[in-house]
């Protein structure tokens, strides 16, 4: 919970809790084989318009992004079991 919704303050105004980086994992051939585009168009202007600063992921070459996938998903279930 962001601190300044107890004090009463806008919570707009508050970043607590909001994410400042993100990486985004974009399947090229989603959405049609349009997956990159449609992130390009659509996603892209609202992660800058809300300062998000983010890493776009993904690609033609699908062995190397299936093991970064499975180093990400081994990373989270080392994490989550403590």
């Amino acid at each position: 919970m962001c601190v300044c919704v107890t004090k009463g303050c806008c919570w707009r105004s508050c970043d607590a809790g909001r994410p400042k980086k993100l990486m985004v994992i974009v399947n090229p051939f989603g959405g049609e084989g349009a997956g990159k585009k449609l992130f390009l168009q659509i996603v892209e202007p609202l992660l800058l318009a809300a300062k998000i600063s983010f890493t776009m992921k993904g690609g033609l070459n699908l062995s190397q992004d299936l093991i970064f996938i499975s180093s990400l998903l081994i990373l989270f279930l080392i994490s989550s079991s403590y």
